[in-house]
């Protein structure tokens, strides 16, 4: 079953955040989106591309391009068909459409309250501590934003710019250092993930009721947010208009500073177990041939399997090329 907001605060880990935070790109672009809001038929793909799409990306039992047989594709597919309409084979087809024309306004920010909500207290702990927001970056006022706010719909589509500020001395410039952790490492960081004091609702002197300015921190608890931006996530072009970005956090239990708060992003190095050489096979072409560690598949067997899997995708790749030469040159429609 997906992370919920109050699994999250149980076992509030990095890893749990950045799950529950791709969960709702999955669940708003994936599973609402495409499902219900786009139609791949509008990009004029011919059907006999449409065919060679499951071989391409191998598992994806997929028909045609109508709503009904992508809505009944699971959402790790869904990813697969997303990544696969931006594969250059398939794109020299689209002649420069691109996936998202087929799509009403993307993306709509008034349907992230609605479909958030739909799901209950998914996105949203009890307590109030846990929860998802959604920034929006455009060129037009307001220029920074929040379109959904999981615990405080009231600072909703205001301007933030220069006024969304932690507590640190000096002050963190939240919606700046947000988009800059979507794009890449900040603080020493992995990237999407950002450190800053903000309150925690959980707690009786750093509470979010209580602050005389919803845009200034008034708590001083350290805060481990994860954001991503879900273009990026999916590997395809961004469509015209606002950015967005979504995200969410965790405050861990005893940390005092953001310093403090720190989570190793790759687990220690041990020394590597010494290992013995792999004998040279025989039977090769003469003294020079390769070597073939145990275990990666070195059996006679297993390097056949391999060359033929090898031969497969260059026969497959081949023929998609052919097939665009041909469309091209007016062979095909």
């Amino acid at each position: 079953h997906p992370i919920t907001a109050e699994d999250l605060e149980a076992d509030p880990t990095e890893a749990n955040l950045k799950e529950f935070v791709e969960a709702a790109v999955d669940r708003y672009y994936l599973e609402y989106l495409m499902t219900k809001r786009c139609d791949f038929r509008k990009l004029g793909l011919p059907p006999e591309q449409i065919e060679l799409l499951p071989l391409l990306e191998p598992g994806i039992e997929l028909k045609d391009l109508s709503p009904e047989s992508i809505g009944a594709l699971p959402p790790e597919d869904l990813k697969k068909l997303v990544k696969l309409f931006n594969n250059p084979l398939v794109k020299d087809f689209l002649k420069g459409t691109d996936i998202w024309d087929s799509c009403t306004p993307l993306p709509d920010t008034s349907t992230f309250r609605t479909e958030f909500e739909k799901d209950g207290g998914r996105w949203k702990s009890e307590s109030g501590s846990t929860y998802l927001f959604v920034f929006q970056y455009s060129d037009e006022a307001p220029e920074q934003s929040l379109v959904f706010h999981g615990a405080n719909k009231a600072i909703e589509n205001q301007e933030l710019k220069d006024r969304l500020k932690d507590a640190s001395d000096p002050p963190i410039d939240i919606p700046d250092l947000v988009e800059e952790a979507a794009d890449g490492s900040v603080q020493g960081r992995e990237k999407g993930f950002l450190c800053y004091l903000w309150d925690d609702p959980s707690t009786d002197d750093d509470n979010i009721d209580n602050m005389d300015d919803p845009f200034k921190a008034s708590g001083n608890s350290v805060k481990i947010s994860y954001v991503v931006d879900p273009f990026d996530y999916f590997e395809v072009p961004a469509p015209p208009g606002p950015r967005v970005i979504f995200g969410s956090g965790i405050y861990p239990e005893g940390q005092e500073s953001c310093a403090d708060a720190t989570e190793p992003s790759e687990p220690p190095t041990t020394p590597a177990t010494p290992t013995t050489p792999a004998t040279p096979t025989t039977g090769g072409s003469g003294g020079g041939g390769c070597a073939i560690a145990a275990g990666s598949g070195g059996t006679p067997l297993g390097v056949a399997f391999n060359l033929l899997l090898a031969a497969s995708a260059l026969v497959l790749t081949v023929s998609f090329a052919r097939r665009a030469a041909g469309g091209r040159n007016g062979d095909r429609p």
